[in-house]
């Protein structure tokens, strides 16, 4: 669809039909001839639906149009103006066909986007891999199998670091139905320390909130249907009744097998790190001692960290991340997950697995700052009543994306 004009003429154009729009042009990045940004059209680190009405208007600017106004950018007439419109539009508008298609670019641990609240969000795409851990990995727990094959059939985008206070804070301020922040303060003295003693309800209240507040579709509701969703109303149940769209853009837990899968990154060793000393003579107390594992001391917020007073865990993003771009996804707090916790795993292949249907428990994550190195095992799991309060558990959260 590359129409004639000349480069000059299309970038004046676009230049133009930008600025009324009240969009900003990078000078150094003439006409994006190598699909720069994929679609961002105003710039602001996310691909959402203002970018489609900026990209659609840039096409009305350049060419004569060959559908109706009405279609308010949704290019794909789908009924929905989303990223997929905007980049579609975008590539279109610059006559760059012959560019990859901007939704299969991203690799794994790519920035996908940058959230005004949550900050940076990494890409993770969908795959295959074993979940849990073999009978031979020094200090394996025997809920931890057997191992089986886990297909994700669902892109997403993770958190690049857990929730912190200023995290928590900044939602409230914009969404005043969020509780206060629970947090110990002693434990989590800092702006940038992880909220921690979160309970599972209100990590899920406080995903609805944010979806709500960056208008995607929430994912948590209080009924099959998916027509009641979680509220300040509602979302301190008991009785434990919630369902998740896991279609939805909004925001949500992971389940547990996403959350193994982009903590592995790839590996299939006890760590996403290289840790030659981990063995069965480290893998317990005797890991609490600096230096012990050097290279897991780098990566990871455990028992080696001596805080001064011993309360509490580091800022988030205070180690250094995983193959995938992720930080702090072996140590400093737990994390809750979506399922339901269950003392095995299911027996052969599964696709999306989500856990089982009943039961009180919800699945934790991840090690914690306090805790020796066996706990901060990729397959290391843990359970605690939704309810439950304590200054080592926190959350970060993820969203499925095209």
């Amino acid at each position: 669809m590359k129409r004639a004009g000349g480069y000059f003429l299309m970038l004046a154009a676009v230049s133009i039909m930008m600025a009324l729009s009240g969009f900003s042009v990078i000078a150094a990045k003439p006409l994006y001839s190598e699909c720069i940004n994929h679609g961002d059209v105003n710039l602001d680190g996310e691909i959402t639906a203002a970018d489609a009405q900026g990209a659609f208007l840039i096409v009305l600017g350049i060419f004569i149009p060959t559908w109706q106004e009405e279609c308010a950018a949704d290019c794909n007439g789908d009924g929905n103006v989303t990223a997929a419109d905007a980049q579609r539009i975008f590539l279109t508008a610059l006559g760059a066909e012959s560019c990859e298609d901007p939704l299969t670019v991203f690799e794994a641990g790519d920035l996908y986007s940058t959230d005004a609240i949550v900050g940076n969000m990494r890409f993770v795409p969908a795959g295959t891999f074993t979940q849990g851990s073999p009978e031979t990995e020094p200090c394996r727990n025997d809920k931890e199998g057997p191992q089986f094959e886990h297909t994700l059939t669902r892109n997403i985008a993770v958190m690049e670091t857990e929730i912190s206070r200023w995290i928590w804070f900044g939602l409230r301020i914009v969404q005043s139905d969020l509780p206060t922040d629970p947090s110990d303060i002693l434990a989590s003295p800092w702006p940038e320390s992880p909220v921690q003693r979160v309970t599972w309800y209100e990590a899920v209240l406080f995903a609805n909130l944010l979806s709500l507040q960056n208008g995607y579709a929430p994912c948590y509701y209080k009924d099959e249907e998916f027509t009641i969703p979680v509220d300040l109303t509602n979302y301190n149940d008991l009785e434990n009744v919630f369902y998740c769209n896991f279609n939805a853009r909004g925001y949500r837990l992971p389940t547990e097998g996403e959350r193994e899968y982009f903590t592995r990154a790839g590996t299939t060793t006890p760590f996403s790190l290289d840790e030659q000393n981990y063995n069965e003579s480290t893998c317990g107390t005797e890991s609490c001692q600096t230096g012990t594992l050097p290279t897991l001391d780098d990566h990871c917020v455990f028992c080696s960290y001596i805080p001064f007073p011993e309360i509490g865990p580091m800022e988030v993003g205070s180690k250094l991340p995983n193959p995938w771009n992720l930080h702090d996804v072996h140590g400093n707090v737990e994390e809750w997950c979506w399922d339901r916790y269950s003392e095995t795993y299911p027996i052969g292949a599964v696709t999306d697995y989500t856990g089982v249907v009943a039961g009180s428990f919800r699945v934790k994550r991840g090690g914690k700052w306090h805790g020796t190195a066996r706990w901060c095992r990729s397959a290391f799991r843990s359970a605690d009543y939704g309810g439950t309060r304590y200054n080592w558990i926190g959350f970060r959260l993820v969203r499925t994306v095209p």
